[in-house]
């Protein structure tokens, strides 16, 4: 019979029905035997039509869940993502259930890629030759052949170009030049911030600085928007801007502890070295 549990077990038969005989109703020479025999088998069929549907069940949500992904979730194409900052976003992306291809720029040299190159969901190329449904672009702007596999391209800027907003009217720019993470540069207690070195103790940068994580949070809810501004500025908080364009959108991000934040880009950098 169908326990409240749903699972099927076997039905106990009353005791009067086991001390007796199918055909004369004499006793059995062992009713407490056969009792036992019928519990224990009892137990058996309940495990073993439980752990069917224990099994039965993973598959389906793991076909769901494959079958979500193949649908809602995009092929997205990173160059270069051996650059740290595109390091982190194959990260992001790959933690998130997408499809990566990269391709490498053969002037960095950072060992970032070894991180997660053995990703079944993350391939290197050594060109744009697969269709996209989104390309984004670290410090570059002119890529051959893109724009005949993507319409969508964001180019990401750690050092503000004017140029690559004028050249690119089909691209989204985000300018973030005082971007910090795991994997960046640091030379004695120095960063790069929009293309100069500075000192990690200077105040000025110390209240421009962005976390990349904190970045990324935002940057993966517009990869799913249609439509993005012409130019989004990146700035902290502590930047009292004025938008004055109309197709410049500012985003203001919170600071973290700089110090906290420098150990851990001293700790992770230690691991490539």
């Amino acid at each position: 019979m169908v326990g409240r549990s749903g699972s099927y077990t076997l039905s106990l038969v009353q005791k009067s029905d086991l001390t007796k005989s199918k055909h004369n109703n004499e006793e059995h020479d062992n009713p407490g035997m056969t009792r036992y025999i019928c519990l224990f088998l009892g137990a058996k069929v309940e495990l073993v039509i439980s752990a069917l549907n224990k099994y039965s069940l993973y598959f389906v949500l793991d076909f769901l869940n494959n079958l979500y992904k193949g649908v809602f979730f995009l092929r997205i194409l990173v160059i270069p993502h051996n650059h740290w900052v595109g390091y982190h976003i194959v990260t992001r992306l790959l933690d998130n259930g997408y499809q990566v291809d990269g391709i490498r720029s053969a002037q960095l040299n950072s060992g970032l890629e070894d991180f997660f190159g053995r990703n079944s969901h993350f391939q290197e190329v050594d060109q744009v030759k697969n269709d996209y449904d989104l390309a984004i672009i670290i410090n570059q702007s002119e890529i051959k052949n893109l724009h005949e596999h993507t319409e969508k391209v964001i180019l990401i800027q750690t050092v503000f170009d004017q140029n690559a907003v004028s050249d690119n009217s089909a691209a989204s720019v985000i300018s973030v030049p005082y971007l910090i993470g795991e994997g960046m540069e640091l030379e004695e207690n120095k960063v790069y911030a929009d293309g100069e070195l500075v000192s990690c103790s200077d105040e000025a940068w110390q209240k421009k600085a962005i976390y990349i994580k904190d970045f990324l949070n935002v940057f993966m809810q517009w990869i799913k928007m249609t439509h993005l501004p012409k130019l989004i500025e990146i700035n902290s908080v502590n930047d009292n801007l004025t938008n004055t364009k109309v197709e410049k959108k500012q985003v203001l991000l919170e600071n973290r502890d700089i110090n906290t934040v420098i150990k851990a880009i001293q700790t992770f950098n230690k691991r490539l070295q």
